[in-house]
């Protein structure tokens, strides 16, 4: 087990990394969501930066990689630093204290490692290099039109043929799926296996015939966020099948999990409370309700059982615990705490909140009308409340289907 004090001295590894390395003009910025992603940063492509911002990003990023925190947990022979649940805790506390640009997406946190986990050394060889050097971005293609949260209703269908397997069928709420290379999917192989058991995973070409990607228009009124993709006769070679075919369920439960234990958002909801508060007692909006003081003495409460439940996380992962009770846990909590946290930033600025992102009169950057309409989003993304709350009853209270 680590000691407190080799993570203390990890502590200052990092923030000694951050002020040496991290370019000024980078630096500093916030946002609503207390996350480090500003202005499209978080897509790992620099989307809504100025050049010379883009430039920094590009330094930034490639000093990430050499230090191995690009993707801190791969292993090392990626050149990356392997690093333990508690130093990844760490340095993603340091990094949103710094309001460092992230640079992570679904390639590195999420895809890649199922990559390394269940595919051939061959994919290994051909997928990991381009995701590790930004080369290529990914998105995920799970849900369905008639399935939802229910990945084991999914009815994609990828029939073998010879060499390839002919994929038709339709997702929905994929994200980043215009900007996306390739696709993780998960299709049906095998319909006359139980609904679990006969799913595979493969990697699509985005861009391959057959593929027709259809923006959804969100509340906001912007088309970038999520996409319906319909694939007509698509060919996928065998080879980019990944894992055993109809085994796919398994991998993906592994990625799953990763997403859903997410235990660098406590950060992430501290800076969004912080940035609550501050408006809260901006004597610019309405005055400080007594209303308003419940609500923000309950956020804060809730803050640090959420902290609470991120230090359970984090040590569950540091001794190598299966983490699928506890993952959908902290998943429940986070994505319901954010809706009121959002609720709280509306109440707070009143009328202000209401303004739209390109009005700058709006308060938090102009931020908090679109972080209320995000934030209800949030129960559904990666299996809704009432998914996780089945998983709480079953695997964590043992109680029947």
């Amino acid at each position: 087990m680590v000691s407190v004090e080799e993570l203390e001295d990890f502590r200052v590894e990092v923030k000694t990394f951050i002020e040496g390395n991290l370019p000024e003009i980078l630096a500093g910025g916030r946002s609503i969501r207390g996350a480090y992603d500003v202005r499209g940063q978080g897509s790992g492509r620099g989307q809504g930066l100025s050049e010379e911002e883009k430039a920094a990003f590009r330094t930034w990023r490639s000093a990430l990689q050499k230090k191995g925190w690009l993707a801190p947990a791969w292993p090392k022979e990626y050149g990356q630093a392997e690093l333990d649940p508690a130093r990844q805790y760490i340095l993603n506390q340091e990094m949103i204290n710094y309001s460092a640009p992230r640079t992570v997406n679904m390639g590195l946190s999420m895809i890649g490692p199922t990559i390394i986990a269940t595919g051939t050394q061959d994919q290994i060889d051909r997928m990991i290099p381009p995701i590790l050097n930004g080369e290529i971005a990914w998105c995920e293609l799970f849900s369905e039109p008639g399935a939802g949260s229910d990945l084991g209703g999914l009815q994609t269908k990828a029939v073998r043929d010879g060499d390839h397997y002919v994929i038709n069928g339709q997702k929905i709420w994929t994200s980043e799926a215009p900007r996306a290379d390739y696709g993780l999917l998960m299709a049906r192989t095998d319909p006359d296996a139980p609904k679990h058991k006969g799913i595979s995973m493969f990697r699509l070409n985005m861009k391959d015939p057959g593929v027709t990607i259809r923006p959804i228009m969100s509340m906001n009124g912007t088309s970038e966020e999520f996409n319906e993709v319909f694939m007509e006769d698509v060919r996928i070679p065998v080879e980019d099948r990944i894992g055993e075919e109809n085994k796919g369920w398994y991998s993906l439960m592994g990625l799953l999990n990763t997403e859903r234990s997410a235990i660098s958002t406590v950060k992430q909801i501290e800076r969004t409370f912080e940035s609550v508060l501050g408006l809260a007692k901006d004597e610019e909006f309405q005055p400080l309700s007594e209303t308003l003081r419940d609500d923000l003495a309950n956020r804060k409460i809730e803050v640090e059982v959420m902290r609470a439940l991120s230090d359970l996380v984090a040590r569950k992962q540091l001794r190598g615990s299966n983490l699928a009770n506890e993952a959908s846990i902290l998943k429940l909590f986070h994505t319901e705490l954010n809706q009121r946290l959002a609720g709280t930033a509306m109440k707070a600025s009143g009328q202000y909140g209401l303004l739209s992102s390109e009005d700058e009169r709006g308060p938090l950057n102009q931020l908090v009308g679109d972080y209320y309409l995000y934030a209800t989003t949030l129960t559904i993304q990666v299996g809704t409340s009432e998914v996780q709350r089945n998983i709480i009853a079953m695997r964590g209270l043992g109680m029947p289907k």
